[in-house]
């Protein structure tokens, strides 16, 4: 048995290195990410309609059409008489709707026909996709919605500390 040069098996261990990156790559690219498991894609699209301030309908540009996305980490007022908020009794259900429909009208007018990106993690809440949006200016939409003080941040998500100490502003208001 011969013995071969020393440069001929670094050689082929660097290719089969790059082979190697190169497939996990492909199989990578190919795979679904969480969110088109979930029947949305990350990425741009129009917002085509706002159901209340922190969901609203967004038409991908990828071909994935319409998703119904729910903003991570934060809670806007109520639009309408929802469970949670008649726990709180009519009178003080009645004022959160009226704020509600305050917060969506404000948020459609930012939003009417915007150009939006869905950020990850995305997850189903039940025919709601649950993702971070960025305006086309680069902003957080959930920030800029507390920042505000028109919705409050809430639940647990991967921002709750920064959107905590953005929402120390509000207090009081």
């Amino acid at each position: 048995m011969s013995k071969k040069p020393l440069h001929v098996f670094e050689s082929r261990n660097e290719n089969k290195g790059q082979l190697a990156r190169a497939a996990i790559l492909a199989i990578l690219a190919l795979a679904p990410t969480s969110c088109e498991a979930n029947g949305a894609e990350g990425g741009a699209g129009r917002v085509t309609y706002v159901v209340d301030g922190d969901t609203f309908d967004v038409e991908m540009d990828n071909g994935g059409g319409k998703v119904r996305v729910r903003l991570w980490g934060v809670d806007c007022p109520e639009t309408r008489k929802v469970k949670k908020c008649t726990k709180k009794g009519n009178a003080a259900c009645e004022k959160e709707n009226e704020q509600g429909k305050d917060v969506k009208a404000i948020v459609q007018n930012m939003l009417d026909g915007a150009r939006v990106t869905l950020e990850p993690p995305f997850e189903k809440n039940g025919n709601r996709t649950l993702a971070y949006v960025r305006l086309s200016n680069g902003e957080d939409l959930s920030r800029k919605l507390i920042e505000s003080c028109l919705c409050h941040s809430e639940y647990k998500h991967q921002r709750k500390q920064e959107y905590r100490q953005v929402a120390k502003g509000c207090r009081g208001k």
